[in-house]
């Protein structure tokens, strides 16, 4: 399938900023983090849903077992152990992405040999278990949903990274690419699966050698591989799910957790993680423990915390701010910039609008990010939703792009998060407004004091205020 250009943005490269790097034998295999002494997992899914943590302080765990599951069901388990310990604690902390004004359930676990506990012996049990329930099973050790996977009839593998300065797909295809085929045929064929279902393999042009490719592709059936232009935004899910129809968008990451977990009926244990920046002396992707600190993750990357100046999960253009403490690795991360002066210093402060154009230009939605940064400013929530806010995914172009260096992404992300604060205010006065019209159709003065016609005018004539006023 070829690739079609969509939108008025255009696709950037960012000099400088690339760890990718071949040396004689091609792709530089990633450095192997131990296990530190202490494992944190957070209680939340994929999709940031909380769990609620079953597990408590002093209990032994193994390989397998649960530690957290959804409200209504905890016992069936959306967090597992990939490892065998005691629980040193379990509770809840600030969430560092939520600028510690939220709290996450989280669970500690101190590794050791076998906690005095039997070892995980489920992987025998893949040899009799039936197809469906193996896939399914393989998908909660993931901590992702099956439904989705087993439903849709297109899905997308992604095996794009998702911003500049992040490689941790990248290497997965190089390092993992068994597991990511294995879970990519997994869930295309598994039992339930619509008869024409079609799945792709997303890749950037350049990502694999024409010898890794070919072998991809004899591996992936029934899977097409579709090569993206090299360059950001392309390989972002938006621009992926914009040109697929109902498509299911999932990271490879995912299928090979899936497919990782179908071979051994266990948990996924590790990530491959990029790490870059100006901070670090030996940047490049890290197998790492999930639940590991990420500052054990700096301190392997050889960071020096007299430069570090901000830490950022993700890349240089959608990546978020992380204070150093309670952050720590998960199933999701791809990568992490440590950066210090030197990029902070290229980087002038915020100044005002030069009405230039850039951000328009180079949008991908063709939005106006500027005039949404003022809307934004001034608290106008209701125009920004006008002006397409809620249609902007936050891939930073036009921040990197604006010469006066004006904080556009985050912004429009509180105008975002405003609107979606005060729909269900909306919602329930939409609601009350429909309730007293009803409950006045019997002929009765309603709450009001007027009667089901006149108040029928009333709203009529509210709503014609609200539309003049608005414009």
């Amino acid at each position: 399938m070829p690739w079609r250009r969509r939108g008025r943005g255009r696709l950037l490269r960012v000099p400088g900023r690339s760890l990718f790097t071949r040396g004689e034998g091609g792709w530089q295999p990633s450095q192997v983090l131990t296990s530190p002494s202490i494992l944190v997992f957070r209680g939340q899914d994929l999709t940031g849903r909380a769990l609620v943590p079953v597990v408590k302080k002093g209990d032994l765990v193994r390989p397998g077992t649960v530690l957290a599951g959804p409200q209504d069901a905890p016992e069936d388990g959306c967090l597992f152990s990939p490892v065998a310990g005691k629980v040193v604690d379990a509770g809840f902390r600030p969430a560092p992405d939520t600028g510690g004004s939220g709290l996450v359930p989280f669970v500690a676990i101190q590794p050791v040999a076998e906690a005095g506990a039997e070892k995980q012996g489920t992987n025998r049990r893949a040899g009799t278990t039936p197809v469906g329930d193996r896939l399914r099973h393989a998908c909660r050790l993931a901590g992702v949903d099956p439904e989705p996977l087993t439903t849709a009839g297109i899905i997308v593998f992604n095996g794009c990274d998702p911003d500049e300065g992040v490689f941790g797909r990248r290497a997965l295809l190089h390092e993992r690419r068994a597991d990511v085929a294995a879970g990519v045929t997994a869930i295309l064929s598994g039992p339930g699966a619509p008869g024409n279902r079609q799945g792709w393999l997303a890749i950037a042009e350049g990502t694999l050698s024409a010898t890794e490719l070919a072998a991809l592709r004899r591996d992936l059936l029934p899977a097409e591989v579709l090569l993206v232009p090299a360059g950001y935004p392309a390989g972002r899910p938006e621009m992926l799910a914009a040109r697929f129809s109902n498509a299911a968008i999932v990271g490879v990451e995912i299928a090979a957790a899936v497919g990782r977990s179908l071979q051994t009926f266990l948990p996924p244990v590790d990530v491959l993680v990029s790490i870059g920046g100006d901070a670090v002396a030996r940047p490049g992707t890290y197998r790492v423990p999930i639940g590991a600190p990420v500052s054990a993750l700096l301190e392997a990357a050889g960071v020096d915390y007299a430069r570090l100046r901000l830490l950022v999960r993700g890349g240089y253009l959608a990546g978020e701010a992380l204070p150093l403490e309670d952050a720590y690795i998960s199933l999701g991360d791809l990568g992490y910039l440590a950066l210090g002066d030197a990029f902070l210093e290229a980087s002038p402060g915020v100044g005002v609008c030069l009405h230039c154009g850039r951000c328009v230009a180079i949008c991908p939605e063709g939005l106006a990010p500027a005039v949404l940064g003022r809307l934004a400013r001034l608290h106008r929530w209701e125009e920004a939703a006008r002006q397409g806010a809620e249609k902007c995914y936050a891939c930073g172009l036009c921040a990197y792009a604006c010469p006066a260096r004006l904080p556009l992404v985050q912004l429009i992300r509180l105008a975002q998060h405003e609107l979606s604060r005060r729909k269900p205010e909306k919602a329930s006065e939409e609601n009350g407004r429909q309730t007293g019209i009803a409950s006045s159709s019997n002929g009765k003065a309603s709450p009001t004091g007027k009667r089901p016609r006149e108040q029928q005018v009333a709203v009529a004539s509210c709503h014609a205020e609200v539309r003049l006023g608005n414009r």
